[in-house]
Formats: C-alpha cells, structure tokens, sequence
C-alpha cells in the first residue's frame, strides 16, 4: 500500500460510541490517524501505547495524583480510538486485532478503577470503606460482560449475528447526538472514563466510584434478566416443538 497517498475520510470515525468518544476522543484521535496512516505505525502499536498509558493513569491514581491520572487517562482513550480508525483506514483490522484491544480494555478498566480508589484511601483508614463499591463495581462488571457475551454467542448461533443492542433510548436513528447519547446510556467505556475525568478533577473520586457500581449493579441484573428471558423463550419454543411431534 502507498501510505503517501492514502486519504483518509472520516468514515473511519466509529458513529456507534458515547459521548465523550465521538465528540472528544474519536475527534482527536483522527487527527492523529490522518498523519500515522502515512506512517509503519500500526493499530496495535497504538493499543500497546493505549495500554501503557492507562497503567500509567492507574499508578498516578493510586498516589493521588488525580490530575495526572485524568490527563494520561483521556490521553489512553484517545490512542484507544486511533488503533479502531487506523485499522479501518489501512484495512488492517484482524481478529488478533479485536481481541487485544478488548483484553486490554478490560485490565485497564481494573486497574484505573482500583488505582482511583486507592488514591482516595491514601493511607487514611477510615477510607477503607471505599474498597467495597470497587470491588462491587468490578464483580459486577464481569458479570455483565459474561451475560452479554452469553447472549452473543447464543445469538450468533441461532441467527448468525450478534445480540441487538438492549438500550433505553431507540436503537435505529438518524440523528448522530441521539446514537451518542443512547450508546453513553450503556455506560461503555467512554462513560466512566468521563465520570473519571468529571469526579477525579472535583476531587470527589469517592462519588464516582460509587455512582460506578450503583450503574453496573443495575446493569449487571438487568443483562441476566435479558438472558433468562431470552433463553426461556427459547427453551419454551423447543418444548413446543417437542409436544407436537
């Protein structure tokens, strides 16, 4: 490929994202990639640099240097996005691909989770308390995460597809605030790096993280509610299908 002449279009930009990601992020990151698609750069050098500096923001957390951590948190998230658009723009995109970005996603989400609340413990014990939301807002991430990836792959084996999105505001829009404010209503990952950005710089980390698992609580029971509707539906169809035979 002749990178020198590759023009790179905004369609690379991902519409399906939050708030913070398509406005802010996703913005940044194209910049960046109109340049590093010119370049050997790619996209899992980005999710590498991604990765390196979520750890970074986790470790800044963890010492109280909150605004440090913001700062290299959103820096993270940017190159988060480049490694999706760079991808698309030199037709790079691999499975290898998706399943280090998502694995990297999920241990930077951990770790700047658990270093937000370390940071706000900072040797104070009467602080300690705030370790149960985190651990609540990380037990009940994984939960959610499992029950989705349940119903994909339940989905994917009886229709061929993914699992429909299941969010509060309508799915099929043409109005791109609309598809931004509804993804941001599933609280993915540009939303807590938002709810970060907004409570660390506050200094009220403590509020974010408990807000954090207060929403994946809510969002945890609600995914294993769609599973068990959907699998009982799909057990009572068999059974009928059974009884007629």
């Amino acid at each position: 490929m002749n990178t020198q002449s590759l023009n790179v279009s905004r369609d690379i930009i991902k519409k399906d994202d939050g708030f913070l990601a398509y406005y802010f992020s996703a913005q940044a990151a194209y910049q960046i990639v109109r340049v590093a698609a010119r370049t050997r750069l790619t996209p899992n050098m980005f999710t590498t640099a991604s990765l390196v500096l979520g750890v970074a923001a986790a470790f800044s957390a963890a010492h109280a240097q909150f605004i440090y951590a913001i700062i290299l948190l959103n820096i993270s998230f940017i190159f988060d996005c480049c490694d999706g658009q760079l991808a698309r723009a030199k037709g790079l995109s691999s499975s290898m691909g998706h399943w280090f970005d998502y694995h990297s996603d999920k241990i930077k989400d951990v770790l700047i989770l658990l270093g937000f609340a370390l940071g706000y413990v900072n040797g104070y014990e009467h602080r300690m308390w705030i370790l149960i939301p985190a651990f609540i807002a990380i037990s009940f991430q994984f939960m959610r995460n499992i029950t989705t990836l349940n119903r994909d792959v339940f989905a994917l084996q009886h229709t061929g597809k993914k699992d429909e999105v299941h969010a509060v505001l309508p799915t099929y829009t043409s109005s791109q605030l609309l598809k931004t404010l509804k993804n941001s209503s599933l609280f993915k990952l540009s939303d807590r790096v938002l709810l970060y950005t907004i409570f660390g710089a506050l200094h009220k980390i403590e509020i974010g993280i408990i807000l954090y698992a207060c929403v994946d609580t809510a969002y945890a029971f609600a995914s294993a509610y769609l599973n068990y509707r959907v699998f009982y539906k799909h057990d009572k169809k068999e059974d009928e299908k059974h009884s007629t035979l």
